[in-house]
């Protein structure tokens, strides 16, 4: 998953904004520093709207990205790719949290504890999950590019 930055210079230094994600904001001093304070920027903004109960938006599909933006790949991990996936779906189905427990056959607290950041559910319970939305789980590994 990968949000758009944009880049602006500004007093010797560079901002980093998220178009796709309003008030997502982080200053570096060099090129070096620009991705991983941006990915640490974004986990934390998406964490943040997780915890409050809030969907962050989705990343908009950029054909072109604007001059001196960059593509970010969330440093997600397995449980907040997988709190946003069912959150969307949730979304996506029109349901609530109370609705889809009574498909899953378990309890709204359960889902509301999957929604949070923290929880930590097994592939099963996910997958579950996501067949009672009508989606799947896809899990994907790719190679990390490596500098010729």
């Amino acid at each position: 998953m990968e949000y758009i930055a944009a880049v602006h210079p500004e007093d010797g230094e560079l901002v980093v904004t998220f178009p796709d994600c309003p008030g997502c904001v982080t200053q570096v001093e060099t090129e070096d520093q620009l991705v991983p304070m941006a990915q640490e920027a974004l986990e934390g903004w998406l964490e943040s709207h997780l915890a409050h109960g809030e969907a962050p938006p989705r990343p908009v599909p950029h054909k072109r990205a604007p001059r001196g933006a960059r593509f970010v790949a969330v440093p997600i991990s397995l449980t907040l790719s997988a709190q946003l996936s069912l959150r969307w779906a949730r979304q996506d189905a029109g349901l609530t949290q109370a609705a889809l427990a009574k498909r899953v056959g378990i309890g709204q607290p359960q889902i509301a504890k999957l929604e949070r950041p923290g929880s930590n559910p097994s592939l099963e319970t996910l997958e579950k999950v996501m067949r009672a939305l009508g989606a799947r789980l896809d899990l994907r590994l790719s190679r990390l590019e490596t500098p010729a």
